[in-house]
């Protein structure tokens, strides 16, 4: 039997993940996995975008920490002086919309990053494809 990747070489294995046989060249290790190098490619470009996504969404969590504790400090300093209840209602207002701001950039952003490696995974299975 031959390599799916390699047709001179003779197949020493097969991938956990996509079940194609493969060669001494093409065998690596990952995770404690013996996996073609098409499927590490993938896993990793996986994992950039759960990392992605996992990384963005702590910023919006973060910014919505703060818009929450801006409503409490209002709330506590509601007896205050006239100038610190302004200064209140410019953190209860402003810090929402630059929330809002963040989310958005951060979204798109990661939109973006995740489309690039979907573009990145997509190219790689049909690089595979055209091995087959």
């Amino acid at each position: 039997m031959r390599c799916s990747y390699h047709p001179n070489n003779e197949a020493a294995g097969t991938c956990v993940t996509c079940g194609r046989l493969i060669c001494n060249e093409c065998m690596n290790q990952y995770e404690g996995r013996i996996l073609c190098n098409y499927c590490i490619k993938v896993l990793k470009l996986t994992a950039q975008i759960k990392e992605t996504r996992k990384k963005y969404g702590g910023y919006c969590i973060g910014l919505l920490m703060i818009m929450f504790v801006s409503i409490i400090v209002a709330v506590v300093q509601e007896g205050e002086s006239r100038a610190t209840a302004i200064l209140v209602l410019v953190l209860a207002v402003g810090v929402p919309i630059i929330a809002a701001l963040f989310s958005i950039t951060f979204a798109l952003r990661s939109r973006r990053i995740q489309k690039e490696l979907q573009l990145r995974i997509d190219k790689l299975r049909s690089q595979q494809s055209s091995v087959r």
